[in-house]
């Protein structure tokens, strides 16, 4: 679950994300050249105030606006006489391209708080503790929170490469009927279909169309294979807004 900052707090998002991000930064210099936690305790309190405050704060923000509510995975009748009928052939490069474009805009502009904050976080936690616990393992049990939280990322975005070449390897074909009800990926025959309101967003990339269901899933087609018809639809209806989200 990708947590959000209040609507009260993200209607300020513009002008605090700047600021905060100053604050956060100054409040890392600070841990860095004040001296000994003794000889300052009141300057080391408000740096690691600022600091927790700011990057807490960042951590929320940055994560972009909610996301609408809708059914999850809503399923809807199609009627394959009136559908746009097409087969897609993805390669593992193609599914690798597709995943890697996915997961980098997904970052972006749905959970940017949530992968780039908890490494922040933790060094400026890591920071303090060496500032008030030189010697504690607290400490050092920090450092090692902070470098998981740098590496599990990478891996994941490692992993979902693979995943999605291995997908592509065991199931190159796959058909796909598009209506204006809603879209069916499979390998045969069908008569059900995921409803367009399952989906949050659809992109167009670079080489991959994506209609998403989640910050983490997408449906991902190779952009060139999808003919113009089935694009206007997909378009038309995975992109039209949704009820927004009150939080």
């Amino acid at each position: 679950m990708t947590p959000y900052a209040p609507a009260w707090l993200r209607r300020w998002r513009r002008p605090l994300v700047p600021v905060l991000s100053v604050v956060g930064f100054a409040a890392f210099a600070a841990l860095a050249l004040l001296p000994r936690f003794e000889a300052s305790v009141v300057e080391h309190c408000l740096a690691i105030l600022a600091g927790v405050t700011s990057w807490t704060a960042l951590y929320f923000l940055l994560n972009g606006e909610p996301l609408p509510q809708h059914p999850v995975l809503a399923r809807v009748s199609v009627d394959p006489a009136n559908a746009v009928r097409f087969d897609v052939r993805c390669s593992e490069a193609d599914a690798m391209t597709g995943q890697q474009e996915f997961w980098l805009r997904s970052v972006r502009e749905l959970r940017l708080g949530s992968v780039a904050m908890p490494p922040v976080v933790a060094a400026f936690y890591t920071a303090a503790g060496w500032k008030l616990f030189p010697d504690h393992t607290l400490t050092i049990f920090l450092g090692f929170v902070t470098a998981l939280s740098l590496a599990m990322p990478v891996v994941l975005f490692y992993l979902g490469r693979r995943g999605a070449a291995e997908q592509a390897r065991r199931f190159p074909d796959r058909h796909i009927l598009v209506c204006a009800n809603g879209i069916s990926v499979g390998m045969g025959e069908v008569t059900e279909a995921f409803g367009w309101s399952s989906f949050v967003r659809a992109w167009e990339m670079d080489r991959t169309l994506a209609l998403v269901l989640h910050p983490y899933v997408a449906i991902l087609l190779p952009r060139a294979q999808v003919p113009p018809a089935a694009r206007a639809i997909i378009m038309q209806e995975a992109a039209r807004p949704r009820g927004r989200d009150p939080r």
